[in-house]
């Protein structure tokens, strides 16, 4: 190797068989070291064809190219120029660092030919010519000499299949997703245009597939600089950040995850390398943040890329040098358990805490189905179906992420992960596309504390075409309301006692022993009132606390619950009466009873087949002293219906009679002198059917 006029460098890449660009060992201030190109003199290689029509490439220009990419890329190297052109491209001799000049291996495997120019000055015609070049020239020829005589390279025999190069088009970009994705490719960086963008060649059999990728689940600084009709753009810390990924991914050798794609030959991946993954080192240097939109499609997972742009924040390094953590807006962000009383909407809870404290939650980050959409109503009331079945009665641990406050006409709340048995019911919503998933600013930190979760189940559903996202209108199921219609009520009654016991769903309790119930086989919504007892009344306004403990004992055990009930007649404003059941065969309206939160009322119990069981039950609470028997006295209850029988059965006893006439109305006739009357005015019973 000829010492004169050496220089040092870095091998930045390979152009192509027989050129390369080389960057200084040094750079001036903070600006990227100067990089110049090189031609290896007195040879070529086979040529490229544009970067976007692979055929018009030269056979054998990928293999060519590859060996010297896997010769010099990243190495240190000496080298001289030996002449220049016109347009100034410099051509010369470059060493290895094993001092091998590049040129004759090149030749030697079969890669390259020495060039017509040099073949005719320095041929065997002029073999006198004693001359430095004419001696390095021979040198050369010898070596070409070898790879012809072996076969090798551009001198294999006819019929050899060189490798083809093909560009990513829009048109199989799905197709190859699906049959690549999850996979491993072997692959080579072709270009780095930022910190997270990169055109790569993927290595397939016979052939390697130009696309462009962009790393899942992050974003490094703009680079944009000499694109057409664009003005340039080079945010901080941009140029760091390719430099940064230039040093250590530029024409090497990866492995490729293809993850997502966004059309145009454009994919989003992950790149790994025998040194490590390069999202996770650019994101913990603070050279890249996470980004919510594609963090889902991350192979493994988001929690490495979260992790490692939280030790950046940490250190407050490069795009965190100002970063401040926001203080939480959350009222009560500790975990506690809480019993599920009623499934508002599709990600609205009503819940009920270990104090016995109702309140009303939203599920975090996430939207039900828009029920005015006509395309999407149906699935909101899917939503809120898999709520109830999932969720209605049942002990929940409920984590506040946040809290909304009011606005729009909305009250304010506390916005919550929900999980059940260790399941998040948000996640379970998202699967089935039967949620939406909000869309938070990226430097919004008032989110689930599971979102990445919901991202990942938010995009299977959207790949897998389920609910919202399957393109198809579901209608909502349609009830007839029977509810304060006491003519309609009157006139189906036959038919719902001749069905026995019917399957309903406890739409809403509005007191003790009164309900809204949806009896799905028949389409139908009633009013249902407890046959045989009666509860005091329940309100704000409540004159007797039994009321609200009478709600919240029926809200507990059967709101929004499946149940069984079987009527056995209606009153005069639409509601029907008879028993109901709960958790297969426990019937509501003795265990009100036997809570002391209700008493018989006999002229409806006398009605029941089991009356019996309900005048057992209020004896229960009697003995007990439990509810409105608390102070109750046997023997002075005995004594006081001893005197009244005493009283009635007096004949030396008259008296001038206390008459009053009052409004009353007929709600039952059991035959020509037996009826039932309701005294209470009409406007008070249609304020009992809420």
């Amino acid at each position: 190797m000829a010492s004169k006029n050496l220089h040092a460098a870095v091998v930045k890449n390979v152009i192509s068989g027989d050129s390369v660009v080389l960057r200084a060992l040094t750079s001036n201030g903070n600006q990227p070291p100067a990089e110049r190109i090189l031609a290896l003199a007195f040879i070529q290689a086979p040529r490229f064809g544009a970067i976007k029509k692979p055929e018009d490439d030269e056979d054998f220009a990928v293999e060519a190219r590859d060996y010297l990419r896997k010769l010099l890329v990243g190495k240190r190297v000496t080298f001289e120029v030996k002449y220049s052109t016109n347009s100034g491209r410099e051509y010369g001799r470059l060493y290895t660092p094993e001092k091998a000049d590049a040129a004759k291996l090149l030749l030697e495997n079969g890669w390259a030919k020495i060039n017509e120019q040099t073949r005719t000055r320095f041929g065997k015609s002029n073999t006198n010519d004693d001359s430095e070049e004419a001696a390095i020239v021979q040198d050369l020829l010898a070596a070409e000499a070898i790879a012809e005589s072996s076969k090798r390279g551009l001198w294999k025999v006819k019929g050899a299949k060189p490798i083809k190069r093909i560009v990513s088009t829009d048109d199989n970009d799905a197709q190859f997703l699906n049959s690549y994705k999850g996979k491993p490719i072997n692959a080579v960086i072709e270009q780095i245009r930022d910190g997270a963008t990169f055109r790569i060649y993927l290595k397939l059999s016979g052939t390697w597939k130009l696309i462009t990728l962009q790393l899942s689940g992050l974003k490094c600084p703009i680079v944009r600089v000499n694109i057409p009709g664009q003005p340039d753009l080079v945010e901080e810390f941009g140029l760091e950040a390719r430099s940064f990924v230039e040093t250590r991914l530029l024409q090497r050798d990866v492995t490729v995850m293809l993850e997502g794609s966004a059309g145009n030959g454009i994919f989003f991946g992950s790149i790994r390398h025998p040194a490590g993954n390069i999202s996770e080192l650019l994101l913990s240097c603070g050279l890249a943040r996470v980004v919510d939109w594609s963090i889902a499609m991350v192979t493994g997972g988001p929690e490495k890329l979260r992790a490692a742009e939280t030790l950046a924040k940490q250190k407050k390094i490069r795009l965190w040098k100002n970063y401040t953590p926001k203080a939480s807006s959350s009222s009560n962000s500790s975990n506690f358990q809480a019993t599920v009383i009623r499934i508002v909407n599709g990600d609205t809870l009503e819940i009920i805490d270990s104090d016995n404290n109702e309140r009303e939650i939203q599920l975090s980050s996430i939207r039900q189905p828009k029920i005015s959409d006509p395309k999407t109503a149906g699935y909101a009331d899917e939503a809120k179906e898999v709520l109830r079945k999932r969720l209605a009665g049942q002990r929940v641990n409920v984590k506040i992420d946040y809290h909304k406050p009011a606005q729009d006409g909305f009250k304010a709340r506390d916005c919550a992960t929900v999980t059940r048995d260790g399941v998040n019911v948000s996640v379970e919503l998202l699967k089935k596309g039967l949620a939406n998933i909000i869309r938070h600013k990226q430097t919004d930190d008032q989110r689930s504390s599971c979102y990445d979760e919901l991202l990942i189940a938010d995009l299977s559903a959207v790949e897998k075409k389920l609910g919202i996202h399957s393109g198809k209108v579901k209608e909502p199921i349609k009830y007839t309301d029977l509810s304060g219609q006491a003519a309609r009520a009157k006139s189906i009654l036959p038919h719902l006692k001749r069905a026995g016991k019917l399957a309903g769903i406890v739409d809403y309790v509005s007191q003790g022993s009164r309900f809204r119930i949806s009896i799905p086989r028949e389409s139908t919504k009633i009013t249902f009132v407890l046959g045989g007892i009666r509860c005091s009344r329940a309100g704000p306004d409540a004159k007797d606390a039994l009321g609200n403990e009478a709600l919240l004992f029926s809200k507990k055990r059967v709101m929004q619950r499946d149940v069984v009930i079987e009527i056995i007649s209606a009153d005069n404003t639409g509601g029907f009466i008879g028993n109901l059941f709960y958790s297969k065969e426990t019937n509501l309206g003795i265990e009100l009873l036997k809570a002391g939160l209700a008493e018989v009322h006999e002229y409806s119990a006398s009605q029941m087949s089991n009356a019996n069981l309900f005048f057992n039950a209020e004896s229960i609470a009697k003995s007990a002293r439990v509810g409105m028997w608390a102070n109750y006295d046997e023997s002075a209850e005995k004594a006081k219906e001893a005197e009244i029988l005493l009283a009635s059965q007096s004949s030396k006893i008259s008296a001038v009679p206390n008459i009053e006439f009052i409004d009353l109305y007929i709600s039952e006739m059991l035959d020509a002198s037996n009826f039932y009357i309701q005294i209470a005015k009409k406007e008070t019973l249609d304020e009992l059917d809420l």
